[in-house]
């Protein structure tokens, strides 16, 4: 009896492993990310307003760093997308608005790493042929994509995983936190010095998949398997 007791526990606590190795990896690859393709960099990257000519200037002595980054960016969000589905098959029985919302804002706050990546890629490969002002155009997209409109989503994301029936109240009430500072951050599309909230955005985002990854292990119970 004590057995099968243990057996069951421990196949409850599984359900919560892909969520909490999610939440984690997609933390830990985005603060290594930086230090790594900064080795292969001769200089700082070249901040978003500067002018195309000196972006496309780095970008093609620095290739090798420019793709390193994007690269790791897409790992680092295949593990959100590893959290995002762990959240949806664990509130399965909880299913409703929320949880469909979620699935949305999550899926959608994926979808603008990969593409942001892509854009970086092809940017990498291509800007030895490119005009100064198409340098500029790819990089506009790359920083929207995988900046404002990531973190905005992520932002939303977390606010309606959090409201999902059954939700720990201190998760709610970080959501909410998360969400007004990450889609605050869409003011950086008209003001550049605004930008810094994508940068909060996104450490409080990610820090809200790691708390909400612990609560969910902690709270399985209020989640029978559907």
């Amino acid at each position: 009896m004590s057995n099968t007791v243990t057996s069951t526990a421990g196949m409850g606590v599984g359900r919560a492993v892909p969520a909490l190795v999610g939440a984690a990896g997609f933390v830990l690859v985005y603060l290594i990310s930086g230090p790594i393709s900064s080795s292969f960099a001769t200089s700082t990257a070249p901040q978003p307003n500067v002018s195309g000519e000196e972006t496309r200037a780095w970008l093609i002595e620095n290739t090798m760093a420019s793709a390193v980054q994007a690269i790791l960016m897409l790992v680092s969000v295949a593990f959100l997308a590893l959290f995002v589905a762990s959240v949806a098959a664990i509130t399965r029985s909880a299913d409703g608005p929320a949880r469909r919302w979620s699935i949305a804002a999550g899926t959608a706050a994926v979808a603008g790493i990969v593409i942001s990546s892509v854009l970086s890629l092809v940017l990498g490969g291509l800007v030895a042929g490119l005009s100064p002002d198409a340098v500029v155009a790819f990089r506009t997209a790359n920083f929207i994509a995988g900046g404002t409109a990531h973190v905005a989503l992520l932002g939303l994301f977390a606010l309606a995983a959090s409201r999902i029936p059954g939700m720990s109240k201190p998760v709610r009430i970080f959501a909410i936190v998360v969400a007004v500072i990450a889609v605050g951050s869409l003011a950086s599309l008209a003001i550049y010095y605004a930008s810094i909230l994508i940068l909060a955005g996104r450490l409080l985002g990610m820090a809200w998949c790691v708390a909400a990854a612990i609560s969910l292990a902690r709270r399985l119970k209020h989640f029978p398997p559907a």
